[in-house]
């Protein structure tokens, strides 16, 4: 997997821009669902399989889009029904961008089984290996802290009544 750092700092450099780009949506509110929504594949899984390395087996179901789907549902369920909506789009929509990078990098056994429960065939692309994404956190901080100092400039330079 990217570790966390890349996963939480990719999100926010997508989803950041587009928050600032539909200002009226309160999507600010529901970024932190989308932040999470990127690790709980892992934290869900991975997590559980670090602190309990025999549970691996039944685990792995949890790191698939289906067994994200169905925890994306129960916590959904902890919110107001009137927001509920935002809240699973946010949560799944991290987590789908979770998949989307994960796909893109190998390990020594296969745990990449999106297609379960109908296949448990390895479907990432084996072009990372996740040690050498961990290298590349402080460029994606670099960027997390640039792209704020920009918006930030961008903010105040504006004339007032655009504010």
């Amino acid at each position: 997997m990217p570790d966390l750092i890349t996963h939480v700092a990719i999100s926010h450099l997508i989803k950041r821009p587009w928050d600032r780009a539909h200002p009226g949506t309160h999507a600010n509110a529901f970024c932190i669902l989308f932040y999470f929504g990127t690790i709980l594949p892992d934290i869900t899984s991975r997590a559980l399989n670090i602190a309990f390395p025999s549970t691996l087996k039944w685990t792995l179901a949890l790191h698939t889009p289906a067994g994200t789907l169905l925890c994306c549902i129960i916590l959904t369920l902890l919110f107001e029904s009137s927001i509920r909506k935002r809240a699973f789009l946010n949560l799944m929509g991290g987590a789908s961008l979770h998949y989307l990078l994960d796909t893109f990098q190998y390990a020594t056994t296969p745990v990449f089984f999106w297609g379960f429960p109908f296949s448990w065939a390895d479907s990432s692309l084996h072009i990372l290996d996740a040690g050498d994404i961990v290298l590349f956190s402080p460029v994606w901080v670099f960027f997390v802290v640039l792209m704020e100092i920009i918006f930030y400039l961008f903010h105040y330079k504006q004339p007032a009544h655009l504010h």
